[in-house]
């Protein structure tokens, strides 16, 4: 089962490494914030431990959360849900600047999800819902942290 967990991170991450390094939506202000080429990141990792090893803000943290094998396909070694997390941290020293960062990322990043409902290939569908949660503003990266939490649900056939 981990290694559908893992095919389903590595094809959203490559989806957005992909959108964000060829801009989605040239009327985002994406490059004025430092663009995210190079900052898709892999695993479900706490922001404590991120900020002791040297980071680039802004970054993307995608994973898969959870699986649920819901058996829709009986006969189907796996036919359910991967549900996916794309974690969108900013930082910058000043409030206004760290959350126009992440609004603008925020953003970019819908614009790609709604541009890819859809076969992912590989027996993953994205249905096209998605849901944001925006954490707090605290000191942290360069002066202050905001991250915004992307949830998403990838429908898996595997024979």
């Amino acid at each position: 089962m981990t290694s559908i967990a893992a095919a389903a991170t590595s094809a959203l991450r490559d989806l957005l490494a992909r959108e964000f390094e060829t801009p989605l939506a040239p009327e985002t202000d994406v490059a004025a914030h430092g663009g995210l080429s190079g900052r898709v990141l892999t695993g479900n990792v706490p922001q404590d431990l991120v900020e002791r090893a040297p980071t680039a803000y802004p970054s993307i943290q995608v994973y898969c959360d959870k699986l649920s094998n819901l058996q829709r396909e009986k006969f189907r070694t796996f036919s359910g849900k991967a549900h996916m997390v794309a974690d969108i941290r900013s930082s910058a020293e000043d409030i206004t600047a760290t959350e126009a960062s992440l609004q603008s990322h925020t953003d970019c990043l819908l614009r790609v999800l709604d541009a890819s409902k859809g076969d992912w290939g590989g027996g993953r569908f994205y249905g096209g819902g998605y849901e944001v949660t925006f954490s707090p503003m605290k000191r942290g990266g360069l002066n202050y942290l905001q991250a915004a939490r992307i949830t998403l649900s990838l429908d898996i056939t595997l024979d």
